[in-house]
């Protein structure tokens, strides 16, 4: 655990603001404090599972250090990489055989959502990997606030169809 956390100590975080993270600890902090907690940030951890139930998704959270597992219940997961540019194939495993291909890309919707051959119960979107599609600056983080609104608002329409299918 000591290599893997030295290995990454040269980190580059100056795309990120800083009164943006101090904003992000304060609201954590606070919403500890208050016993309603909606964002969580976990350091030295990995997802070690998910379980899709009919109100969202728990996710298993192992803290590598200690190797405590501890479990959260969410309306939506979503996963952070970094900055590296991870091959699809290896984030999606059996997943990527069901993308629809465009000139030996993934297929991407205006709201960067997958398009994939058969239908899935969630949406996989993704932020990066879509130059492709999106064009040159899709990757810049001077975009990320549109980008985000757009994919947040396609996963709320999704929401709201798939609950009134079930009416």
């Amino acid at each position: 655990m000591r290599r893997r956390l030295l290995d990454h100590r040269s980190t580059n975080y100056s795309a990120v603001d800083l009164p943006l993270i101090e904003d992000l600890y304060a609201r954590e902090y606070a919403e500890r404090v208050d016993g309603h907690r909606r964002l969580f940030m976990r350091g030295a951890s990995s997802v070690d599972g998910t379980e899709e139930s009919r109100d969202g998704v728990r996710v298993s959270i192992r803290h590598h250090p200690s190797a405590v597992i501890d479990e959260i219940d969410c309306d939506a997961v979503i996963y952070a990489t970094g900055f590296l540019p991870t091959p699809l194939r290896d984030i999606l495993g059996d997943l990527y055989g069901s993308l629809v291909l465009e000139g030996g890309e993934p297929a991407v919707s205006r709201d960067y959502r997958l398009i994939t051959a058969t239908e899935l119960t969630g949406g996989l979107y993704i932020q990066g990997n879509t130059e492709h599609t999106h064009g040159l600056t899709s990757s810049l983080l001077s975009n990320i606030a549109i980008r985000s609104g757009e994919i947040l608002q396609s996963i709320v329409q999704q929401r709201s169809a798939v609950a009134l299918q079930r009416l």
